[in-house]
C-alpha cells in the first residue's frame, strides 16, 4: 500500500495542529479587543464639531435618542407633537 505525505507524517500534523490551535485563538481574542472605533479620534480639537461633540457626550452620554430641530421649532409648535 501506498503511504502520502500525511499518512506517514499525521502525529506530528496534529502535535503542530494542537499547539498552534490556541495561539491563533489567543491572537484573534487580542485583535477584537483591540478593535476600538472612537467618533473624537476623527475629529481634530481645532473643529467646532468636536467642542459640539464634547458638549452633547457631556449632557447625553449612554442614552439612545435622535435630536431633531428645523426653523422655528420652539416647545409651543403643534408640529413638535405631530413628529413626537
Amino acid at each position: 500500500m501506498k503511504t502520502t505525505f500525511f499518512s506517514r507524517r499525521a502525529f506530528f500534523l496534529v502535535l503542530i495542529f494542537v499547539f498552534l490551535v490556541p495561539l491563533v485563538l489567543s491572537g484573534a481574542r487580542r485583535a477584537v479587543e483591540s478593535n476600538k472605533n472612537d467618533v473624537k479620534a476623527w475629529l481634530p480639537d481645532r473643529y467646532e464639531e468636536t467642542a459640539v461633540l464634547e458638549w452633547f457626550r457631556d449632557h447625553f452620554l449612554g442614552e439612545q435618542f435622535i435630536l431633531v430641530s428645523w426653523e422655528g421649532c420652539t416647545l409651543g409648535d403643534k408640529r413638535l407633537d405631530l413628529m413626537a
